[in-house]
């Protein structure tokens, strides 16, 4: 027989997730998966939209998309994440998160249709709660590869590897980004066989079912640049900013067109300051496309970056090392070591180094051959005869002039823009394009530190196209808690200490969301029972770091110093 006099401490780690709730409850989240996806028969317990925003907790304090853990997680904490929810009028249990459970609610991810109207009302939730504003949306898209095997018509498939992998099998993700605020607007997954150019239409399209505006900026690497892609945000009265590729633009092209008249003097370039550095130059031109009818007026902004050069210079110059090295090394006489018997086989060689590292003119090659002959006497049955034998020298120097005439080919790019130069100077354009790192960072995330997407686990499909779906729904709360953060900081013109453990006077005005989940760890709740009845809540002792975060992000100390069972009553077992 149970001791039912005996008293009972329940401790349960709370962590993050007590705001993660309280911020997915501010956007209506559930409700809105609750409205969008309903409850079939076969759905008992918690709702969708309650198990989704659980799931969200336990990802972002994890950095875990597994499913299996998730029920023990929450068996861990089932106490104080129903004394959360029960303020909304919710309530879980650990049979709702079952592997069985997130796969079903996966399935339901899974359908396009109702995610794009799902991701439509919860960006315009999050920008009108989180007042997120901005205009200029980044696209960009990622690979995720996989040693699982290449189906036909499957999601994993051979393509161009941005990893040097061309032997594994690998899926595509775009991504958009809000720029101004570094918020994910979601993303499409399809095969990796794919070219890039023809996902960006319809992220586009998928993207203005949340901001349906005209006068957006869409802004992208040279992919985006594909005139099909310019010429349709032409024609839906959007705007984009772009530079062209090698292809477009070839590099003799390059040279000739845009770089030489900057040379001969026909064009006086802006120079474009940050931070009272020189960054970049450049000038721009006027042209007017067309395709499939549509016309529009196009700038050209012919754009050469400081650093941009001096990376190609010292790229240029270790080229030019490591073929001199090469060059002299047709010197060598040793064991393993080609010897060339004539001339044109020597040249050849020569030739082939140059072409190799890219520096033909660039380092004027000498080489010094002699021919000599050798009078070898008659012995036995062989006759007399002679042997011209080949000895040579390789010398090689750099041809300055040449080398200096190249590196001013350097650094240069063209950009493209149909927005007018009263909205959009070149300074601002390059200036505009220069936060393409936030989208990078939020590939990061996904890929790697805070959902840590691969590697996979699931096998089906249509199941990873909805976790990556639900990943970038966690991707929008982590930027909405750094936005708050970095914002309120500003504000106030302070930064945040007490981040970085060892080093409690390193400070920042924009907290990522690894430190801030780690700055809650140490928060645990306990409950006490005395003969199966609560006599005791013991909260967390928030700290001055802790305490500090919640009010930056607006909220109230409550969420953990009023933590309250929704039964008073100890479950036995």
């Amino acid at each position: 027989m149970e001791d039912t006099t005996k008293t009972i401490a329940k401790v349960e780690h709370l962590g993050i997730f007590p705001i993660i709730l309280k911020i997915l409850n501010g956007i209506g989240l559930i409700e809105h998966i609750d409205t969008i996806y309903g409850r079939h028969g076969n759905w008992k317990g918690a709702s969708k939209g309650v198990v989704t925003a659980v799931w969200i907790c336990y990802i972002i304090s994890r950095c875990d998309h597994r499913l299996s853990p998730v029920a023990k997680w929450v068996s861990e904490r089932e106490l104080s994440l129903n004394a959360c929810l029960s303020k909304w009028g919710y309530s879980i249990s650990t049979k709702d998160f079952t592997d069985d459970r997130l796969i079903l609610l996966l399935e339901d991810f899974s359908d396009l249709e109702r995610w794009t109207d799902l991701e439509s009302e919860v960006n315009k939730s999050f920008i009108s709660v989180h007042d997120l504003q901005g205009r200029t949306i980044q696209l960009d898209p990622t690979i995720g590869k996989s040693f699982k095997s290449a189906v036909k018509d499957g999601l994993f498939q051979y393509g161009s590897s941005k990893h040097f992998r061309k032997d594994l099998p690998q899926f595509k993700t775009i991504l958009a980004n809000l720029c101004e605020c570094n918020f994910p607007l979601g993303a499409i997954t399809v095969s990796g066989n794919q070219a890039d150019d023809v996902l960006y239409i319809p992220m586009i399209k998928q993207t203005k079912k949340s901001l349906p505006e005209a006068g957006l900026m869409w802004q992208g690497d040279c992919k985006l640049s594909a005139l099909g892609n310019r010429a349709y945000i032409a024609g839906i009265n959007d705007y984009y900013l772009c530079p062209l590729s090698g292809v477009q633009v070839p590099a003799e092209t390059l040279y000739k067109d845009y770089v030489c008249p900057v040379l001969e003097g026909k064009h006086e370039l802006a120079e474009v300051i940050k931070d009272e550095v020189l960054i970049a130059e450049g000038y721009e031109l006027s042209v007017e496309q067309e395709y499939e009818g549509l016309k529009w007026e196009e700038r050209q902004l012919v754009i050469r970056s400081v650093a941009y050069a001096k990376s190609q210079s010292k790229s240029l110059d270790k080229r030019i090392l490591k073929a001199a090295d090469a060059l002299f090394a047709l010197n060598d006489r040793k064991q393993g070591k080609t010897v060339y018997k004539t001339e044109d086989e020597l040249r050849q060689a020569g030739h082939q180094i140059l072409a190799k590292h890219g520096v033909e003119g660039l380092l004027e090659v000498e080489y010094r051959v002699n021919y000599e002959e050798k009078h070898i006497r008659a012995y036995k049955d062989k006759p007399a005869r002679t042997v011209t034998k080949m000895s040579y020298v390789v010398l090689v120097k750099k041809n300055e002039a040449a080398i200096e005439q190249h590196k001013q080919r350097l650094g240069w790019r063209v950009y493209v823009t149909n927005q007018p130069k009263d909205k959009l100077s070149l300074q601002q354009a390059v200036l505009a394009y220069r936060q393409e790192y936030k989208i990078e960072r939020r590939i990061r995330n996904l890929k790697q530190e805070v959902t840590a997407l691969l590697p996979l686990y699931l096998k089906k499909d249509q199941r990873i196209e909805a976790l990556i779906n639900l990943l970038v729904l966690v991707l929008k709360v982590i930027a909405a808690v750094e936005f708050d953060i970095a914002r309120a900081l500003k504000d106030k013109a302070e930064k945040l200490e007490g981040l970085y453990a060892g080093n409690p006077t390193i400070s920042t005005a924009t907290p990522t969301i690894s430190k801030i989940v780690e700055a809650f760890e140490n928060l645990y709740v306990v409950f006490i029972y005395s003969q199966n009845q609560l006599v005791q809540v013991v909260p967390p002792q928030l700290n001055k770091l802790q305490r500090k975060i919640i009010q930056l992000l607006g909220l109230s100390e409550d969420l953990y110093l009023k933590i309250e069972p929704v039964s008073n009553i100890v479950e036995s077992g």
